[in-house]
């Protein structure tokens, strides 16, 4: 489980809560600019944008479960079961070929936005290469975003889709056509007082009548619809709020321990919640246990690690 939002600027930000029922002992990563990767089936990168985000680190290898660069375009793997499909690699078949990890370390780290992204995609496939054999893919879709727009990338047995993504969110099944289907049945559903479509006379006793039918639940389909809602409408009173509504909208949907079980009786838990300022460089974690994030800049980050060609632990 897990849920994504964009919210375009002034100010544009992007954000996820890490929804799972164990812990990864994920950290904070930073990765300098003249760090070196290497893939499966593409050149080596020397040196690229620096990034920034939560994940795990094996063999100085940052493997991000979201993660921000430099120049403000950030990226979010939330789970996708049943439906993420991962190719055999055919030489000659594809232009592009990358492992999921390396959506990482090799799209961030050569572009600055979506459209870059996009282009790449065009000729891409995800390939069902793990990092390491005792690690499994995780089932993934995969949410861009940069300071104008959003994308969510998805790759099933038919194929790599890519859609735009003008709602700014993204949580996990079903696939993104048809969880924007679902928001046709709350069409009348808005911030104003129910309209009386009865000719009652009757009027409404309480505020927040026309939200009825907004979902509350934990389901995914629920969390998209709740979270696209509050995504339109949520307004801040300055440009420096932006990134304060995101986390207000991304608590709205917070697991809380023992609401939710997974089918193997453990508890679904928020981990922790992420928010990263696109247009400022800065990316903040909050974990289940903390009241207040902590923040992490690319502009010390950079003058920091300047000469440094290793990953760095940050907490």
């Amino acid at each position: 489980m897990c849920t994504g939002i964009f919210r375009k600027g002034p100010n544009s930000c992007f954000g996820r809560n890490l929804d799972v029922s164990t812990s990864f002992g994920e950290k904070m990563i930073f990765t300098p600019r003249k760090k070196r990767f290497t893939f499966h089936h593409l050149p080596p990168i020397e040196e690229g944008y620096s990034l920034l985000g939560a994940g795990i680190l094996m063999d100085d290898y940052p493997l991000y479960f979201d993660a921000m660069n430099e120049k403000g375009l950030a990226l979010a793997g939330l789970n996708f079961p049943s439906n993420a499909f991962y190719a055999s690699y055919e030489e000659g078949k594809y232009h592009y070929a990358l492992a999921p990890y390396e959506l990482f370390t090799y799209l961030l780290r050569k572009c600055a936005l979506v459209e870059e992204v996009k282009c790449f995609l065009k000729e891409a496939i995800l390939t069902n290469e793990s990092f390491a054999a005792n690690l499994p893919l995780a089932p993934l879709h995969y949410f861009f975003a940069d300071q104008k727009e959003s994308l969510v990338v998805e790759q099933e047995k038919d194929g790599l889709h890519v859609y735009d993504n003008p709602y700014g969110v993204l949580t996990n099944n079903p696939p993104f056509p048809f969880q924007i289907e679902g928001l046709r049945k709350l069409r009348g559903v808005g911030p104003n007082t129910a309209k009386d479509n009865f000719l009652t006379s009757l009027s409404p006793s309480y505020v927040g009548s026309g939200t009825i039918g907004l979902p509350g639940d934990f389901s995914a389909p629920s969390r998209f619809q709740k979270c696209a809602y509050l995504n339109l409408h949520a307004k801040a009173k300055k440009i420096e709020d932006n990134p304060k509504i995101l986390s207000q909208i991304l608590d709205s949907v917070k697991f809380i321990r023992g609401a939710v079980l997974d089918d193997e009786g453990r508890e679904e838990v928020t981990l922790y919640q992420s928010v990263m300022q696109l247009e400022n460089g800065v990316y903040s974690l909050k974990r289940e246990e903390e009241d207040a994030y902590s923040s992490y800049s690319f502009t010390k980050l950079n003058k920091e690690y300047e000469t440094s060609a290793t990953c760095v632990i940050l907490d």
